[in-house]
C-alpha cells in the first residue's frame, strides 16, 4: 500500500482536530470497527528519540485517534501544539512555522499495521491567543483590567 501525502497545517493558538472519511475501492465506506491507530510527528523522517507529538487510539473526544463508522478523527490539542511550537522557536522575535513530517499507521483487526497517511506537518504561530482577564479594576481615571500575564488593558 502506498501511503497517502496529505499535508496538515496546525496552529499553536487552537487544537487541530480533522475528520477524514475513507472509501473502499468500490467506492462504499471503510469499516474501521477493530482498527487502532498510532501517529508521531517528527522534526525528520527516522529521526531518533521521542517525537515531538506520539498520538495513540481514543475512544472519547481527548487528543489522539478516534474511529467511527466510516471515519476516523485525528485531535491534537492546543497546549500540546503550543508546547512543541514554543520549544523550536523560542523566543525569536520574528515567529515563523515549524515544518515537522508525520505518518499514521493503521493496523487492522488480526493484520499487520500499515502506514496510511504521510507527509509535512506545519504549526504556525497563529495570532489570537487567550489571555483571560482575571482582574477589573475600577477608577475614577478611568477602567482597565489586569491579565493573567500582567498586562494592563484601559478601557475608554
Amino acid at each position: 500500500m502506498t501511503p497517502a501525502d496529505e499535508p496538515i497545517t496546525a496552529y499553536r493558538n487552537a487544537p487541530f482536530a480533522e475528520a477524514f472519511q475513507v472509501v473502499d475501492d468500490d467506492g462504499s465506506a471503510m469499516d474501521f470497527t477493530g482498527y487502532a491507530g498510532a501517529m508521531q510527528v517528527r522534526l525528520y523522517g527516522g529521526q531518533a528519540g521521542s517525537a515531538q507529538i506520539s498520538l495513540s487510539t481514543v475512544t472519547d473526544s481527548s487528543q489522539g485517534i478516534r474511529f467511527d463508522a466510516d471515519s476516523l478523527f485525528i485531535q491534537v490539542d492546543e497546549a500540546t501544539l503550543a508546547t512543541v511550537y514554543d520549544g523550536l522557536v523560542g523566543s525569536n522575535e520574528r515567529p515563523w512555522t515549524a515544518e515537522l513530517v508525520y505518518d499514521l499507521v493503521l493496523t487492522p483487526p488480526g493484520s499487520l499495521q500499515e502506514i496510511w497517511i504521510e507527509g509535512d506537518f506545519l504549526i504556525a504561530p497563529g495570532v489570537t491567543v487567550s489571555d483571560p482577564i482575571t482582574t477589573a479594576v475600577l477608577t475614577e481615571a478611568g477602567d482597565y483590567l489586569v491579565t493573567e500575564a500582567g498586562d494592563i488593558l484601559l478601557q475608554e
